[in-house]
């Protein structure tokens, strides 16, 4: 198959774009992985899945924040790895035994019907934060980056951030019963 010369200028251009990529996102990956991984080489593999995903795109010029978009690649992988380690443990349940494991408090169906109503309280009110007072309070706690983690991937200020979780909090602890910090 030939290629016309726009699709191999299109390539190499791809093929700059990923090794400025690699060179800019290399280390705070590893960093990013390291801290949620058991193994060097663990984290070594993913930032290189990272890698893989970003050489598949078609078009890496239409990405606007490419670290957001590193960083989204990077926890899915979180994501996807431990869905797939939850699903290999599955044959090694053991059953629920009262006697063994139980805590003496006994879960009632009011109990689950008030712990749902706080969670569905909390999920309102993330979904309410303005757009960058979400992503912030969602990496910080969900995906477990650092202040200056998040700055980094948003482009912010680490006191910009820290102004955002404030609100983030702020917003929750008025809205939501339960303990939020």
């Amino acid at each position: 198959m030939t290629r016309s010369i726009n699709d191999t200028t299109c390539a190499q251009h791809n093929d700059e774009w990923l090794e400025q990529i690699v060179a800019e996102f290399s280390r705070p990956l590893r960093g990013y992985f390291r801290r949620r991984v058991r193994s060097v080489a663990d984290a070594d593999d993913l930032v290189q899945d990272v890698f893989t995903r970003l050489s598949k795109l078609d078009n890496p010029a239409e990405i606007d924040n490419a670290a957001a978009y590193v960083f989204s690649i990077a926890a899915n992988l979180l994501r996807d790895r431990a869905r797939r380690a939850g699903a290999r443990l599955a044959d090694s349940h053991e059953p629920y035994d009262e006697a063994e494991h139980g805590s003496g408090r006994r879960e009632t169906p009011e109990i689950r019907a008030i712990a749902r109503e706080d969670l569905d309280a909390v999920a309102r009110v993330i979904a309410s934060l303005p757009t960058k007072t979400r992503t912030v309070f969602l990496l910080h706690r969900f995906d477990g980056l650092k202040y200056r983690e998040i700055a980094e991937v948003t482009g912010s200020a680490v006191s910009t951030v820290e102004k955002h979780m404030i609100a983030a909090l702020a917003a929750l602890s008025k809205n939501v019963k339960g303990d939020v910090r």
